[in-house]
């Protein structure tokens, strides 16, 4: 049994909590930090946790195991950091940090001190990006010559000058953190890193001071080209198509449909079956927790990952102008 303290306790620290109850036995909710001591007697209530006066004290708590952040992305790095040292394993919301040092601190540290790291990308869990990975194992698409992906929402909208979202130091480029990441993560795993860049980001319609509108034009270490964009003040919407020589396919609204295409008459969809991702990645981290199957994504991967939101962020900052990872 892997005994978890939640740190980071707003809407999704909720959901990651959700999915760990079905879980139980081999999950339990044993504890809870926030900033926000409403955040933690809801809780407690909900999960019946008990909850901590500062993060040191539950990361030094012997009867912790591992730790679930749902926190800022500037802080993770640090919280990763002090609960390796600590001996607890870490399961961490992407992205693992805002900058490839940062990152590749978090990871050695936890490497040191032998512990877990899993980062929570949970879109490669769901069940149409695995069909995508099979179909490409199979060559059923030939050559690929192209992807093109747009993960978009509209919840900055409601954003108030407060929320920690709303800070472009939390939200480099607008909504790639927050929902432009699930696309580059599953093209990476899909496919190949990404090898070059260019972004534009700006802000047109947002109050708050982050902006709204991201593209990017890249290609891969193989060759595929591929286009991303992310918006921040458009009703929600997503899609990642994969263009071959021999069909395309298109997983849209948020991975919940795919459907293949192989000629003008000949399209259909594929049936796929139900899966919870954030029950799945945690199955994953408590597998990996006690010995069994490596965590599905390495640190390297959730690493080249901060790697191309730097990039893009960077580009973006210089009008566009392409950047080469790794240089």
């Amino acid at each position: 049994m892997l005994n978890l303290g939640f740190v980071g306790l707003g809407w999704w620290g909720n959901e990651l909590a959700k999915a760990a109850a079905q879980l139980s036995p081999n999950l339990t909710i044993a504890g809870c930090y926030s900033f926000s001591q409403s955040e933690m007697d809801a809780f407690k209530s909900n999960f019946d946790a008990d909850f901590y006066p500062n993060y040191d004290t539950i990361v030094c708590d012997a009867g912790i195991d591992g730790i679930i952040l749902s926190t800022p992305h500037s802080l993770h790095a640090e919280q990763i950091i002090l609960a390796a040292k600590a001996g607890k394993h870490v399961f961490v919301e992407k992205p693992l940090a805002l900058s490839v040092a940062d990152a590749t601190t978090a990871a050695e540290c936890c490497s040191k001190h032998n512990v877990i790291l899993a980062v929570g990308h949970n879109r490669r869990f769901s069940v149409a990006a695995q069909e995508l990975s099979n179909w490409i194992k199979e060559k059923k698409f030939g050559q690929i010559l192209h992807v093109e992906a747009h993960f978009s929402g509209n919840s900055a909208m409601e954003f108030s000058p407060a929320d920690w979202r709303a800070d472009r130091k939390e939200s480099p480029a607008g909504s790639l953190v927050s929902i432009g990441l699930h696309m580059i993560d599953t093209i990476q795993w899909l496919l190949e890193p990404i090898e070059r860049l260019s972004c534009i980001s700006k802000r047109q319609a947002l109050s708050v001071d982050i902006e709204d509108t991201t593209v990017s034009v890249f290609e891969l270490k193989n060759g595929i080209t591929g286009t991303l964009g992310t918006l921040f003040a458009t009703p929600l919407n997503s899609y990642l198509r994969i263009y071959g020589t021999e069909g395309m396919a298109e997983a849209k609204d948020d991975f919940s449909s795919l459907t293949w295409t192989s000629g003008p008459k000949s399209s259909h969809e594929h049936a796929l079956a139900e899966e919870n991702t954030l029950v799945a990645e945690l199955q994953a981290f408590q597998q990996a927790c006690a010995g069994g199957p490596i965590y599905p994504v390495s640190p390297l991967e959730a690493i080249q990952n901060v790697a191309v939101i730097q990039a893009m962020n960077n580009s973006s900052q210089k009008n566009g102008k392409w950047i080469s990872l790794g240089k």
